[in-house]
């Protein structure tokens, strides 16, 4: 079918896996140049199978994980943040509590 087709060139383009997370880190101030390559090499720390990190615009930096494990990608994207929050605001990156529930 259309759908099964359709669902098949997604996860070929996923490599292979079916779960992927983004991460969006928006400041008033331009992003820091390096802050893509921190953020990248938190991720790729944390074992998740692809990772990248870039600058989309002077003050949005996008981060992004894709992995076959919901725990890995959340891990990779929770490294990236822990990485972004100081630079992009100048507060400690404690982690909220909803991400608990």
């Amino acid at each position: 079918s259309h759908i099964d087709a359709a669902g098949a060139r997604v996860e070929a383009a996923l490599g292979g896996h079916h779960v992927s997370g983004l991460l969006w880190g928006v400041s008033c101030e331009p992003v820091p140049d390096a802050l893509a390559a921190d953020a990248e090499a938190a991720m790729d720390a944390s074992g998740v199978s692809l990772a990248g990190a870039s600058r989309a615009h002077p003050h949005l930096l996008l981060a992004r994980a894709v992995d076959s494990s919901p725990q890995r990608v959340r891990a990779a994207l929770h490294a990236a943040w822990r990485v972004v929050r100081p630079a992009l605001t100048g507060r400690e990156a404690a982690t909220p509590r909803i991400w608990m529930t």
